[in-house]
Formats: structure tokens, sequence, C-alpha cells
């Protein structure tokens, strides 16, 4: 385009002067020489192909900053840009003064503008982040930090107050935050956090290790919001293997596998001696009182930190194990095995010489210096980086193999608290490989993806963003992120399922009732379809398996295609006769919204015992062999599954004494003793 410009006018030079072909002349922009005839050949050559050459807006002007201008073949003033990934769209730009608020970092990541808050502070961060947060987390196996910055540990495996507002607030929203510990295995004496439940705003949220959502005791998919998209009160949403759920006073709960964190901001209501309390502790400032039994005893210490020897553990948990609790989905105080308190668990720990695996966490180590895979993670702080590979040495020598678990728990750490890091090689250099193509075909492994990203909820991805980035495997080019798969999936956008009027997500073919169960709704074709729902006769409205569904009446059962509850009854049927015996209604239940299961009350003792209704006399045939009076017995069994334990216990006698009654004289001795013995079972107690 410079030689289109310049050469008519050396032409009219070199015409006027009338000079040859050997004439010199000097390019005054570039500083090269060419001869008359080089420039006379060159206009040639242009004047050639000028009707091939079209001046764009991409010649005229640089819109495009430091990416490549792409002109509209139809359009010849229009234009689109090609941006480096460390600019943003549309003209490759970066980071401005103004681009974000106010204690806010800017940073571009993937196309991205990206405003974070500070460490220490929350808010909007395009706005300001005007708010300080304190923050107590729970991390390995497990090792827990207090809002005030008291380290211990603590090993109980049952469901416990992990942090409440024990004074009531004036403006701010109560909540309680539960946690669950679970032992690595069966063998193991230490734990880690595996699930938890989070109570604000009037409802329930679970979210159990596999990172499935329950609300209410209900299955629910994320994205979620309460109690719409344009209220937002609560939002739950899932990315790379992590739950976020944040309210409207800026409570925020972030939650993965061995990874527990929740952060409040430093106001009135949050804010001084016993406002809150639970293993998190208060936010009075001061870490030597933070170990606060439920009855308001105090653990003083002289220190902000607690050892990890079996007598201190011991000591610590006389006062933490007050905070168990029963209210916890799917938890039954009285038969669940797997709940034991820190002071049962602790004296069974046994030592271990943490020396031989120091050497496993030294890249975080060296983050101190600066140097390492972890270099960029620096500005963490010698404290934090210090507490965090004593811990990491700790969970190396009890738990073979969590080496890389720890590692990744602390690039989490690392880059929500200081943005934009990249850490593009710690997992090579640390033997810690994660194949995205394994987990997702359809997915490249990223060190520091976006956190914004195309879903089925959202499938357009937006310019600005204000989360910093995470590690995970971003979809490639082409898809979306399904999160009501679990994991999470990348797929077509056509593949996607339903947003409802609250902004809420359903798989695609997915159906369900109402909360009264009145409507009935499906997702199909990327809608939802909705009609008018009724339970059918000697049925009501309940919750089975953590869905809303119609359930039977006590004493009715669904026929065989489901449509209608019917008197329930017990089959027993030998190889040529049968008897049924109608099951009288049973006492009213009630269903268990936090467990998803039915609740039968306790049935009283009845007047008359169960009898078969009369039937034909039954002769004595098809049970005269060992194996038939077994298969006879299992059946019987199987028939009685569905009636409470006490009438299964009743009716399976009943049925005996009418089998012995017809059928003793035939019996050979060998079935006797089998009968005798299945009777001796069956007299237990229940």
């Amino acid at each position: 385009m410079k030689w289109a410009v310049l050469l008519p006018a050396v032409l009219v030079g070199v015409i006027s002067a009338q000079s040859c072909d050997d004439r010199l002349i000097t390019d005054d922009e570039t500083g090269k020489t060419y001869t008359a005839g080089q420039l006379l050949g060159a206009v040639k050559a242009l004047n050639s192909k000028s009707s091939e050459c079209v001046c764009t807006i991409c010649d005229v002007i640089k819109p495009c900053n430091n990416g490549t201008c792409v002109p509209d073949r139809s359009d010849p003033k229009q234009y689109s840009c090609v941006c480096p990934s460390d600019t943003t769209y549309p003209h490759c730009e970066t980071c401005k003064p103004g681009s974000c608020g106010a204690n806010a970092d800017c940073f571009v990541c993937e196309n991205q503008l990206t405003c974070v808050c500070k460490p220490g502070y929350i808010g909007n961060p395009r706005t300001g982040c005007h708010q300080k947060f304190r923050e107590s987390c729970a991390h390995g196996d497990p090792h827990y930090i207090t809002f005030d910055s008291t380290y211990y540990d603590y090993q109980g495996t049952c469901p416990y107050i992990y942090s409440k507002t024990c004074r009531q607030p004036s403006s701010a929203a109560n909540y309680t935050i539960k946690a669950r510990n679970k032992l690595y295995s069966r063998t193991s004496k230490v734990s880690y956090v595996s699930e938890i439940e989070v109570e604000m705003h009037g409802i329930v949220l679970h979210v159990d290790e596999l990172l499935n959502l329950y609300v209410d005791g209900l299955k629910t998919y994320m994205p979620f919001q309460y109690p719409s998209i344009s209220e937002r009160k609560i939002v739950v949403e899932t990315r790379g293997g992590k739950v976020y759920i944040e309210n409207s006073d800026h409570v925020q709960i972030t939650f993965a596998r061995e990874h527990f964190c929740v952060r409040v901001p430093e106001i009135d209501d949050f804010s001084g001696k016993g406002a809150l309390c639970g293993f998190a502790g208060d936010m009075d400032g001061n870490c030597f009182n933070d170990i606060v039994s439920r009855s308001g005893d105090v653990l003083t210490n002289d220190q902000c930190s607690y050892g990890t020897d079996a007598a201190t553990l011991e000591k610590l948990s006389k006062y933490l194990d007050t905070w168990k609790t029963s209210e916890f989905l799917g938890f039954c105080p009285s038969c669940d095995k797997d709940c034991k308190d820190g002071s049962i668990i602790s004296p069974e720990i046994p030592k271990c010489d943490t020396s031989k695996t120091a050497f496993e966490c030294e890249p975080i180590r060296q983050a101190l210096s600066g140097v390492g895979p972890f270099a960029a993670c620096k500005r963490l702080g010698e404290k934090e980086i210090r507490k965090l590979y004593e811990s990491c040495v700790y969970d190396a020598c009890y738990v073979p193999g969590a080496k890389c678990s720890f590692f990744k728990t602390f690039v989490d750490k690392c880059q929500q608290y200081l943005g934009n890091v990249p850490l593009p090689k710690w997992r090579s250099e640390t033997n810690c490989q994660m194949s995205c193509r394994q987990i997702d075909p359809f997915s490249t492994y990223s060190s520091c993806m976006p956190f914004c990203q195309a879903t089925c909820a959202h499938p357009e991805v937006p310019g600005r963003c204000d989360k910093p980035c995470i590690e995970g495997c971003i979809c490639d080019k082409g898809y979306v992120l399904d999160t009501t798969e679990n994991p999470a999936k990348c797929i077509k956008r056509e593949s996607c399922g339903c947003v409802d009027s609250n902004g809420n997500i359903h798989p695609k073919g997915f159906s369900w009732l109402s909360h009264n169960c009145t409507e009935n709704s499906a997702c199909a074709d990327g809608k939802i379809h909705t009609q008018s729902y009724k339970c059918p006769a000697n049925s009501s409205c309940g919750v089975v398996d953590y869905q809303m569904e119609c359930v039977c009446d006590s004493g009715y059962k669904w026929d065989a295609n489901k449509k209608n509850c019917v008197r329930k009854t017990a089959l027993i049927m030998s190889s040529e006769k049968q008897i049924v015996l109608e099951v009288p209604p049973a006492q009213d239940r009630k269903y268990n919204r936090r467990t998803g299961r039915q609740v039968e009350k306790e049935p009283e003792q009845p007047k008359e015992p169960v009898r078969a209704p009369s039937v034909e006399p039954i002769e004595p045939v098809g049970l005269h062999s060992k194996e038939a009076f077994e298969s006879f017995y299992s059946f019987v069994q199987d028939q009685l599954k569905n009636l409470s334990p006490r009438q299964q216990s009743k009716a399976r006698r009943e049925i005996l004494l009418v089998a012995e009654r017809h059928y003793t004289k035939i019996l050979s001795s060998e079935k006797e003793r089998q009968l005798k013995k299945m009777k001796k079972h069956e007299q237990r107690p229940t």
C-alpha cells in the first residue's frame, strides 16, 4: 500500500527531469535507493493489478492495537480483530486505569477482562471492593485455621457445626454451616472433610462428597439461584471440581473433597466475642481464645497454634466434640457406625516420622524463596506458606499418595488469593500429571482458565469476569460446560437441558413434580413442558430418594404399572399352591425431607396376631425337598420386604405356622431341623 501512494509522486519527478533509467532516486521514508527503471517497472506492475487492489479500513487505521485486523470481504468499511489471549475483544485492549473498582486488581485471561478483589477484601470488583473479610478453612486430614488465625487439627468423623451466628444479627441473615469428616480408609486414623451443609435464608443446602447438591432434601442442579436469578439471595455454582456458595451478605463457602473454606465479611453483626461460634471460632481479633465448647468453656492457649501430638489432640477434642449435631442430611445418629468423636480417634493415631516425607513437599517450601514450580505464589506470605508446608508434610506421612492432592490445594489457595497466577509447569515438575482428555474428550488442560465460561445455563462467554482464574479443563471451541452432569462435561449447545423461569437449569430428558405434586414438568427440546397433575387415590405427596413423588398410603403399594395404589398383600407360593396374606394398614407414615425417606411411627402392639385370611385347605404338595423349602422361605422374605420390621417378623411366624401345620407329617427329619432352625432365627429380637 505504501508503494501505491509513493510511486506516482516519484514518477512525476522522473518524467519532468526526462532522466534515463539509470538515474538514482531515494525513498525519504525508508532511505532506500532505486533506479528510475526499477520504479517504472513497479508502477507498471501496480497498474496491471489496480483492478484487484481494494483499500480497506484496515489500511487506513489500526483499530486492533497489537491484534490482527481482518477486513470484511463484502464491506471494506467493516472489520474484525483477532486478539492475543492477553488482550480483550473487540479491539485487543489491555487493562487501563479505571477498568476495575477500588481495591481490585485487573487481569486479562483468555481474552476476558477479569477484576479480582485484592487479598483481604470482598465486594463488587467492578465498582469497588470496600469490605474486609476473614476466612476460616479446613484442608487435608484436616488442618483447621479459625477466623482469628488459630491453627489446629481434629479427626472426629461425625457432623459438626463449623460456623454459625450465635448472636442475633441486626441486619445480616443468620447462617449455620456444618461439616462432616470421613476417614481416608477403614484402617486409617486420620480424616478429611467429606460433605457440608449450609442453612441460610430459610433453606438448607447440602453438598456431598461427589459434589451433588441437595436443597431442602431434594436433588438440585447447578447453577442454582434462590429465590430467582432476578432476586438472588443465594447462588450456588460449580467449576474446576469445586462448589461455590455465596449469599447476599457476602458470606462465601468453597468446598471440594479435602478442601473447605468460609469467608465472612467484617461487619458488626459478625464481629466481636461470641457473635460467631463453632469450629471456626469468633472474630474478636484474639487467637488465644478460639477453641470454645458449645456450653461456652474456653480452652486458653499462649500460642495461636496447637500441636499434633496425641495428648494435645485429645485435649482439643473434649471441646470440639461438643459441636456434634444430628441434623444432617442422611445422618442416622443411632445407626451410623462411622461416626466417632475426636476424643475416641485421637488416642489411636500412631506416631509418624515426618522427616521421611518432608522432601515430598519441598516445592511448597521453595515458594518462600520465589523458586520452583510455585515461585509465583511467594506473595502468599511466609506465615501462610510455612503452615501449608507443615500440613503437607503431615499429610504425606499419614496418607501415602496425598502429595498431589495437597499441591492442588496449595495452587487453589494461591490463585484464589493472588488472582491471575498461571502455574503451567507445576504438574510436570512434581509428577502430578492430569489428563483432561481422559476426564473429558472435548476439553483441554489450563493451569489458569477463566472462571466465567460458556455453560448450558449461560452459553455466551461474558466479556468480563469478577472471579480469579482456576486450574482445570476448559471446553474446546464449539462446546459448552454442562454443570448438570457430575463431574461437569463439555457438550454441544444443542444437547443442553432447560432453564426455568427462576434461572435454574434442569437436565435434558429430566421430569419432576412440583413441591405439592400438582404439576408435572419435563425438559425436552430445550423447553420445559408443564401439565397439571394429581396423585392417585390412596396416596399423598412426599419425598422419596431426594425427589418429589406420590407415595402410597400405609398398607398400600403401587400396581405393576405404577399408576394406582392397591391394597398391599404378601403372596406366598409353593410349586402348586399359594397363600395370600393381606397386610393390614400400619400406622400413618411421615416423610423426612432431610433424608428423603419414609419415617414410620412405631406401631402399637395389635390385640390380635396377624393371621392369613381363610383359604382352601392346602394339600401337602410342593415342599418335598430341602431345596424347595429354602426356596419357599426365600420367597417369603422377598414378598414381605416392604413391611415394617415388626410386621415382617409377625408375618413370617404366621406363615411358618401355616406351613408347619400342613406339612409336618410328610417333612423328613432333615426338613424338620431346617424348619426349627428358621423358626429359631425368627424368634431373635428385631
